[in-house]
């Protein structure tokens, strides 16, 4: 079976607390093996990849578990947030790409061009109001 996890967490090494969120995705017979892998590839992450820099809280959100996958995909987490978008930095593969996996989209690389006033990206999909036709 494939557990995939959602994570929060509070780190507060480095100039400035910060918080954030990260997915897990593992292949494992159990909820108690998921789990076990969970918190052994975090402790890796700190040792190796420096994240977690400071003294840091792991939260676990959700662990979905997928026996099969849907057909037509699945959406499995959707999170708002009320007011304006915050700042944040994101990077795809923190510990480096897994052997077998490839990412198509990330832009990670642009914050080497970055001039101070942040990344402008393009949309993938854009929605006008509800019931004035579909998808642009």
């Amino acid at each position: 079976m494939l557990f995939l996890a959602h994570c929060t967490f509070e780190d507060r090494g480095g100039e400035q607390p910060s918080h954030g969120y990260l997915t897990f995705l593992v292949k494992a017979g159990d909820v108690e093996t998921a789990l076990d892998r969970l918190r052994a590839r975090l402790v890796e992450a700190r040792e190796e990849a420096g994240l977690f820099d400071g003294p840091a809280r792991v939260y676990l959100e959700d662990l979905i578990e997928v026996r099969r996958l849907p057909p037509g995909g699945l959406i499995a987490r959707y999170q708002a947030y009320l007011g304006p978008e915050r700042t944040s930095i994101f990077k795809t593969f923190p510990m480096g790409e897994p052997r077998g996996c490839r990412d198509h989209v990330s832009r990670d690389d642009v914050h080497d061009e970055d001039d101070g006033e942040g990344v402008v990206t393009e949309p993938f999909l854009t929605f006008g109001p509800q019931g004035e036709g579909g998808p642009g």
